[in-house]
């Protein structure tokens, strides 16, 4: 793996992103619009006032444009800001060329044409890498963010194989999470989690039995499933293509902004994988599905796995064991 590292100034690297020369989408990055507006609005204070920022990391291969891997929060902050996408919170005014100049409360279209100069000309650090395998991306994400304020899903990805990336990467795409999870929720990777919780309901057998979805457990499984992946990767790739089918056919069965519980989806995941993997009814699940749902808080029986402590081991296995008998039952 090659490294460069060079200054760039806001303006070139905009242009570059308006080109699509620089892109976003990366499966190990998380989504835009995680940071606050204060957070956002320091960011083009430290601009104008010329604190360094931490390089941002892009991946280089040819024919490809520049993906970044670290740094997309800083990245698209400035780009939606000089795109009038945001106003700025409260700060202090600037002084350029002697002159005080106001930035509170200003979209970039508003600000004096000497602030935006300021803005558009303030350089911003670029990490290239050159010849870097999946392996080493990884690996460089891991240590790059050590020590930063990632939640515990999204800490799992440093423990799966190149191989589970990329599926989880393209299962989270799924219309199924759009229409079900909120755009914080997505922002928390949210979605990654439930994918996990439904591969390990999934890969539950009599030889491996689903313990507990707490932190430890889940790490644990993202490595032995990455091993696995490894081991028997077209067993494994079958079954993932019958979970993309349970999700695809979730998302067209529920409508944007469908309230549901989280703990809920990698059952209802589960359930839809079982009618695809035994050939029986999606009309009789999805039936089935929809009254369980439209009754579950009156349903005493299933409630008693869903109060304090859901990730327990007895929590989580009560819960799928009565998702698994209703399933064999349809």
């Amino acid at each position: 793996m090659e490294t460069t590292t060079r200054p760039r100034v806001v303006h070139s690297a905009m242009n570059d992103i308006k080109k699509e020369k620089i892109s976003f989408k990366h499966k190990l990055q998380r989504r835009e619009g995680v940071w606050t507006k204060k957070q956002k609005s320091l960011l083009i204070d430290s601009l104008l006032k010329h604190y360094p920022t931490n390089p941002i990391y892009l991946v280089v291969e040819e024919g490809e444009p520049k993906r970044v891997i670290d740094g997309l929060q800083r990245l698209s902050t400035i780009k939606d800001y000089t795109n009038d996408e945001f106003t700025l919170s409260t700060l202090d005014d600037i002084e350029i060329d002697g002159v005080p100049r106001k930035l509170s409360g200003k979209k970039f279209s508003e600000l004096d044409p000497a602030v935006k100069e300021e803005i558009s000309g303030a350089e911003i650090v670029l990490c290239e890498l050159r010849d870097a395998t999946d392996k080493d991306i990884i690996e460089l994400f891991s240590r790059i963010n050590n020590g930063k304020p990632l939640n515990s899903t999204q800490k799992l990805t440093t423990f799966m194989s190149v191989e589970l990336i990329d599926i989880i990467s393209s299962m989270v795409e799924n219309l199924f999470f759009n229409n079900v999870l909120t755009e914080k929720q997505l922002n928390d990777s949210v979605d990654v989690d439930i994918i996990i919780e439904s591969l390990m309901m999934i890969d539950s057998n009599k030889d491996r039995q689903l313990k507990s979805f707490t932190a430890g457990e889940k790490r644990k499984f993202a490595q032995y499933y990455s091993e696995k992946f490894k081991e028997e990767p077209d067993n494994q790739y079958e079954k993932m293509d019958k979970i993309s089918e349970g999700l695809n056919r979730l998302g067209n069965h529920f409508e944007k902004d469908t309230k549901m519980p989280k703990l809920l989806m990698p059952l209802c995941i589960y359930g839809m994988y079982r009618m695809i993997k035994d050939n029986k009814s999606f009309e009789k699940y999805f039936n089935w599905l929809d009254d369980f749902l439209a009754g579950y808080e009156n349903n005493e029986e299933f409630l008693q796995y869903c109060n304090s402590g859901t990730t327990s081991a007895a929590k989580v296995q009560g819960r799928f064991q009565y998702f698994r008998s209703a399933m064999h039952d349809l």
